[in-house]
């Protein structure tokens, strides 16, 4: 069968750039070309793609004429997977909404391979497709200046080794949040690292606001965790907002029980949903965790991101 690699995680951990990486490096194993598709499932400002839509794309970049194309997005699907049969192609299919709307698009041929990447877990490829989940997590502390020490040089990163740690910890080890300071750092290299970070926790900045971009939204870390955010239902968006009493990036779902009102069983559900959600991480049996930023855009939702106050900060300086 043909294999497929679902690539999942916390918004703004590098799903995207994961799969464009392994396809740059996996080129020479599918000599027949590589098919790239955004399903731009991350909505609600954009409507995720139509499957037969994509599937018009490809098709046509596999040379079927326009009018040769059939006219269902199943007619379609049994085209493509046709015209792959004996080739060895790569579909990279990014940003996918949900199985429903991958299945159609993934090769046929035992000698192709599709990566698709999403921020809900898609259960459904995984049970149907027997897809191999890959979940993404924050960078290894090592990772993180080493990425900061790649992108700024490592003299600069080498000279203040506290305050790379500083940054990386204020950044969750999050790359979309490292990358944010390193391209701030890299217009100003005549700061110091520990300046950065000061401004980084200067009173009356918000968690977030230190990884905001006006140029750009993919770059900004509040707004991918609000794409995320949006792909929730009311019951675990209030369940969301409410995880940002607990005291500790560690809590257990009988905390959550009590601090929410509602009983542990109908708690362990809806955290369930933030996990499929990559929000949340069960790290043990009824037992959760959760990154900073995340715990940091939660509060903003309720209404508690006061800075320097309240029992977030008193956890987020840890």
């Amino acid at each position: 069968s043909v294999a497929i690699c679902t690539i999942g995680g916390l918004a703004g951990v590098g799903k995207t750039a994961f799969a464009t990486t392994v396809a740059h490096r996996l080129a020479d194993r599918f000599p027949d070309g590589q098919l790239f598709a955004d399903l731009q499932g991350a909505g609600p400002e954009v409507e995720p793609r139509d499957p037969a839509l994509v599937l018009e794309d490809f098709l046509q970049s596999l040379g079927v004429r326009p009018g040769d194309l059939p006219e269902t997005t199943q007619a379609r699907g049994l085209m493509f997977r046709g015209l792959l049969a004996n080739r060895r192609v790569l579909v990279v299919l990014d940003n996918a909404w949900n199985t429903d709307q991958v299945k159609h698009l993934l090769p046929g041929g035992p000698g192709s391979m599709a990566l698709v990447t999403s921020r809900m877990q898609l259960h459904a490829l995984v049970a149907a497709f027997q897809a191999l989940p890959l979940t993404l997590m924050p960078l290894s502390q090592a990772d993180a200046r080493s990425l900061l020490a790649r992108r700024l040089g490592a003299a600069r990163t080498a000279a203040e080794p506290e305050a790379v740690d500083r940054i990386v910890r204020l950044a969750g080890q999050l790359p979309l949040a490292l990358a944010n300071v390193a391209a701030r750092a890299a217009y100003r290299p005549q700061l110091r690292l520990a300046s950065l970070a000061d401004e980084y926790e200067a009173p009356g900045l918000r968690t977030l606001d230190a990884f905001a971009s006006e140029e750009d939204q993919a770059l900004d870390v509040r707004a991918s965790l609000t794409r995320s955010y949006r792909l929730l239902d009311t019951e675990t968006a209030a369940l969301f907002r409410d995880l940002s009493g607990c005291p500790d990036p560690l809590f257990a779902a009988s905390q959550v029980a009590d601090l929410a009102g509602r009983s542990e069983c109908r708690v362990r559900k809806v955290l369930s949903r933030l996990i499929r959600a990559h929000l949340v991480s069960e790290v043990g049996p009824g037992r959760y965790s959760w990154n900073r930023l995340v715990a940091a855009y939660a509060a903003e939702q309720a209404g508690e991101d006061l800075p320097g106050q309240g029992r977030l900060a008193d956890w987020q300086g840890r």
